[in-house]
């Protein structure tokens, strides 16, 4: 067994740096569920026809999970036999598309569905089980408070500046807090969990699964923020592991590629690690990438612990963009307020773009 290792979590997420300065301006969001809406952009059309059923629902103050129990239960069907695309907030007022496998049995009646703080906006059918990841965007728009807002034109220029340099250059992509649970509970539990195993189980709770994610989004921030730090957050170093946008493959960089222009314009995207176990695959790919990796090696050190552990449970070992590009960013200030759109691809956060904006309480 792995001995567990105790960390002052919240100390070191003080230490995550900003791509354009700590902002000076607090500012308050989510006031109201409707300050925070999530659209999910499925970019599938149901075919109309089939053994599911989709249904696109509205939602305010629950959490995607306790929605499809809610669901099965109505449907008179397991929990398996419910998907979704991917988990939303819980206080904010979010759309998103839920499916419902039931080869059997008469019609439900969808009006006598009635559970608290949801709504069902369209039903169709389809042919196949919505699965994790398989939205391809999410449409944002967020009010952003504050009285200085009102008060300072000298802030809302500060504020325009941010806004037009992450439009240009995005902002790092970071993994949310809400990943790591109330108070980082998230990762006592994954340090706690790694202790206690002695090989890689069959399978994962919904929890344990929650742990472990958070525990490799705990070492790619921290990867991250020492990017961030010395500036290369943004830029691709020689013979490193570079992103395809919009994909999860990843090819090693050469300075004969001429890869600055498709990095300019947003087609490819600089690395960190979702750490795991090593494929054959990956140990041909890094054998020019040695430097760049030791370096990683180096800012993970005190991390041993979590490393070992999910190397432990056999995870496959995976790079993720060290930068979310939002799409179709537009914005206006209304009285006190910010009004803020953007898009973003699935598994980027919100919050990882407003951290650049503003500090919240």
């Amino acid at each position: 067994m792995l001995a567990s290792v105790d960390h002052d979590w919240a100390l070191q997420v003080s230490d995550w740096a900003y791509a354009y300065g700590e902002p000076k301006l607090t500012g308050q969001i989510k006031k109201s569920p409707n300050d925070f809406q999530v659209i999910e952009n499925l970019g599938i059309v149901p075919c109309g026809e089939g053994e599911h059923i989709w249904l696109q629902i509205t939602k305010q103050r629950q959490n995607t999970e306790k929605v499809a129990k809610a669901l099965a239960r109505h449907a008179s069907v397991a929990y398996r036999d419910v998907g979704y695309s991917g988990l939303k907030d819980y206080f904010a007022e979010t759309y998103q598309w839920f499916s419902i496998y039931r080869p059997k049995g008469g019609p439900l009646d969808w009006a006598e569905f009635n559970f608290s703080g949801t709504h069902i906006l369209a039903i169709e059918k389809h042919n196949k089980k919505l699965r994790r990841s398989t939205h391809s965007a999410n449409e944002f728009e967020i009010v952003l408070r504050s009285d200085v807002i009102a008060e300072s034109s000298e802030v809302r220029t500060e504020l325009e500046h941010r806004l037009n340099s992450i439009e240009q250059g995005g902002v790092p992509n970071y993994f949310g807090l809400q990943r790591f649970g109330r108070g980082m509970s998230n990762l006592d539990k994954a340090s706690e969990f790694f202790s206690r195993i002695d090989g890689a189980p069959k399978r994962f709770n919904d929890k344990q699964a929650m742990w472990v994610s958070a525990a490799r989004a705990w070492l790619f921030n921290t990867v991250l923020a020492e990017r961030v730090k010395d500036g290369s957050w943004n830029e691709l170093r020689s013979s490193e592991p570079c992103n395809l946008n919009a994909t999860q493959s990843y090819f090693l960089s050469s300075s004969e590629d001429r890869l600055d222009e498709r990095l300019a314009n947003g087609d490819i995207h600089p690395t960190a690690p979702m750490w795991g176990r090593l494929c054959e695959r990956d140990h041909v790919l890094f054998e020019g990438a040695k430097s760049c990796l030791d370096q990683e090696q180096s800012w993970l050190t005190k991390y041993e612990f979590l490393k070992q552990g999910l190397e432990k449970l056999s995870l496959p070992y995976k790079r993720r963009s060290t930068r979310c590009m939002p799409d179709s960013v537009c914005w206006h200030f209304e009285e006190n307020s910010l009004v803020l759109r953007f898009t973003l691809l699935p598994g980027q956060y919100a919050t990882s773009v407003l951290r650049e904006l503003a500090c919240f309480y």
